[in-house]
């Protein structure tokens, strides 16, 4: 069971996730998960929850997950990588004030891209009733 603002990684890679892929939960309030996912909810005293699901769109935490997952791991489209191991990787963040001043203005540029996208449909929309 998964609650919204926790995190999940997925160990199975695909197009554009080679080591997986790590996701909040925002849309629902509750979510259930197979247990071949890696689940997890963080310190916000720490780590700020914008800051990290950034993070985990970038390739920074690779790194540390390719130190962990052995030759060959990739026979049956999971990653070897264990439930120990995985919360056993380093990761170097500046601190809570820093995140959360990244991770505003990560938010606002979102947001203006979000807003450009759907007002560029609405232009479509309106040009194929012209």
């Amino acid at each position: 069971m998964l609650h919204k603002g926790e995190f999940a990684y997925n160990r199975s890679y695909s197009a554009g996730y080679d080591w997986g892929a790590v996701k909040r939960l925002d849309n629902y309030d509750e979510g259930v998960l197979s247990t071949l996912y890696i689940c997890f909810k963080i310190n916000e005293t720490i780590v700020d929850s914008d800051y990290l699901a950034y993070y985990f769109e970038s390739t920074k935490w690779h790194r540390g997950l390719s130190d962990i997952a052995g030759e060959g791991a990739r026979n049956h489209g999971l990653l070897n990588v264990s439930m120990a191991d995985y919360f056993n990787t380093k990761h170097r963040f500046p601190v809570i004030e820093e995140q959360k001043a990244i991770a505003k203005i990560l938010n606002a540029i979102t947001e203006k891209e979000r807003k450009a996208t759907l007002l560029g449909e609405c232009y479509q929309k309106q040009k194929q009733y012209s």
